[in-house]
């Protein structure tokens, strides 16, 4: 059951990597860390058991594209 749940939880973020040239799985992070037990985001998963809680991160440098080494 953990299996599934782990495979669903991925499935947002590859279908962003897929359709966007901004977003990447691989710079995903999927750990709930011990530092952040206190964050929403954590309280929402460990409170209401909403499992497709997701923070997403941005930079104010811009996105570099790493195959023309360009910054977007």
């Amino acid at each position: 059951m953990q299996e599934e749940a782990n495979t669903k939880i991925r499935n947002f973020p590859a279908i962003l990597d897929s359709i966007s040239p901004y977003f990447s799985f691989d710079g995903c992070k999927f750990g709930n860390e011990k530092y952040k037990k206190n964050c929403a985001r954590l309280g929402i998963f460990r409170d209401f058991d909403l499992n497709h809680s997701y923070t997403i991160e941005s930079s104010c440098w811009g996105y570099t594209d790493h195959e023309t080494d360009s910054t977007i």
